[in-house]
């Protein structure tokens, strides 16, 4: 399983995560991918489709019927075991490749356009070889996201395992529980550029009970959706309390601007609006993820949303 590929020579690469951001934020596909080491022709797996609610099989590369990776190309695993040990963070049970950092999206008009290829395979395959050295030096690439969503479904996705494990070997609440906090530890998570020693899937997602003002978080929670004026209002159910004053308590909301959704101008945000405008005008609840410094103000804390990538909502299963 490969996590890296390009599109083009000279081309930087990019996770798999990134290639399945890419098309469901501007719809844009590519039919050729290549190992960025040793050029190696690539198949693109779970890119172009979500494999299900929770994440069996992260987007990643494979190669074709009896072709292998260069023996010195970093992404052959079968060759290269002491280099994957280096990596052992970036692979979890079954070889699932999580994402460890989230940053804001690149701009429509810098992201390669699907095309023909204008050489052939072979001459491409010796030019990415050729330029192979210098990335070879910068060392591991870590695996990103630009989605709110990618992050949410690989959080679910161990809580679910998590719960499937409790039936099975039916483990009390405390085993159930030190499993999860043992398995969200282990996967690295950095938010925006923000790393410290609590850089991680446990410590990065959070409810809005305790609302963290110094650093981002993923805010999950369950609520309800109002349009006011020029913004959707996201209500949660749970009541945030401020850790100075244990006696004040303190409604918790998540607010982004209509404008905000039209300026981002990509499928994601017209997803995102669908499901805003649903939500209110059927009164469904839901189920929110919100990425930001949430903050105080007349009696209540709102994060607010300046980009739609930070933002992740659906219905819930009631």
């Amino acid at each position: 399983m490969s996590g890296l590929a390009i599109t083009r020579v000279g081309e930087e690469p990019k996770d798999a995560w990134e290639y399945h951001n890419i098309y469901k934020l501007f719809g844009i596909s590519y039919s050729n991918f290549f190992c960025p080491y040793c050029g190696l022709e690539l198949i693109d797996k779970c890119i172009y489709k979500d494999e299900g609610e929770y994440v069996a099989k992260s987007p990643h590369f494979a190669t074709k019927k009896c072709e292998t990776h260069d023996n010195d190309c970093p992404e052959n695993t079968k060759y290269n075991k002491e280099n994957i040990d280096k990596l052992k963070t970036y692979y979890a049970k079954r070889g699932i490749r999580f994402p460890e950092k989230f940053i804001d999206p690149p701009n429509r008009e810098n992201i390669q356009k699907s095309g023909v290829l204008s050489d052939s395979i072979d001459n491409i395959k010796m030019a990415i070889r050729q330029n192979a050295s210098a990335l070879k030096k910068r060392g591991p690439i870590t695996p990103r996201t630009f989605l709110c969503q990618s992050l949410a479904r690989v959080w679910e996705s161990i809580l679910h395992e998590g719960y499937e494990l409790q039936k099975e070997k039916k483990w009390d609440k405390n085993k159930f529980n030190e499993w999860i906090k043992k398995g969200l530890s282990s996967i690295p998570l950095v938010l925006l550029g923000e790393e410290n020693k609590y850089s991680n899937y446990r410590y990065a997602f959070t409810s809005p009970v305790y609302p963290n003002f110094s650093f981002y978080k993923v805010y999950h929670f369950e609520g309800t959706v109002d349009e006011v004026n020029d913004f959707y209002i996201i209500r949660s159910a749970l009541i945030s309390k401020i850790s100075n004053n244990s006696n004040r308590e303190k409604p918790f909301k998540v607010t982004i601007c209509k404008k905000t959704i039209l300026d981002n101008r990509n499928l994601y945000s017209h997803i995102i609006e669908d499901l805003l405008s649903n939500s209110c005008s059927n009164n469904k609840p839901i189920k929110c993820y919100a990425i930001g410094k949430p903050v105080e103000s007349n009696g209540i804390i709102v994060l607010d949303i300046k980009n739609t990538n930070r933002l992740y909502i659906k219905y819930l299963n009631k």
